[in-house]
């Protein structure tokens, strides 16, 4: 008897589809993308002309790093059932590349308040970066 075949239709379907291409990757690096855009453009909200120093440029990266750092581990243990030893550096190394390049290219075209869709630009571009440079590496 043969199984019975699942055919999921919508968007929703396309939209799962999608994901499933990007892979694991390129499915944090969206994540960390979309946490810190969101956080840049609610800071950009709350601050009506944000024109940060240098300085504060580099609290910003490290603050929204930091925290992307903390829930993508939190995300791999709870969820994905991984040891926290396994997923620490490497969502550290991630967080900190997605989370620079957010911040700066912001920066640099002024437009915190669309820290959303950079965010979601880079983490997509790097996450899956990463992944491809690694699976290359790995052979």
């Amino acid at each position: 008897m043969a199984p019975a075949v699942v055919c999921r239709r919508g968007w929703w379907a396309r939209l799962g589809d999608w994901f499933t291409k990007l892979g694991p990757c390129g499915n944090i690096g969206l994540m960390i993308g979309i946490i810190a855009g969101l956080l840049l453009t609610i800071l950009s909200l709350r601050i009506a002309h944000l024109r940060p120093t240098p300085m504060e440029i580099l609290g910003i990266i490290i603050i929204v790093s930091l925290f992307c750092w903390g829930v993508m581990v939190c995300v791999a243990v709870v969820f994905g059932r991984f040891h926290v030893r396994s997923v620490l550096w490497s969502m550290l190394l991630r967080s900190v590349v997605i989370c620079l390049f957010t911040v700066v290219i912001a920066h640099v075209l002024g437009a915190y308040r669309f820290g959303i869709i950079i965010g979601i630009v880079v983490g997509l571009f790097f996450g899956y970066l990463m992944c491809t440079v690694v699976m290359r590496m790995r052979g």
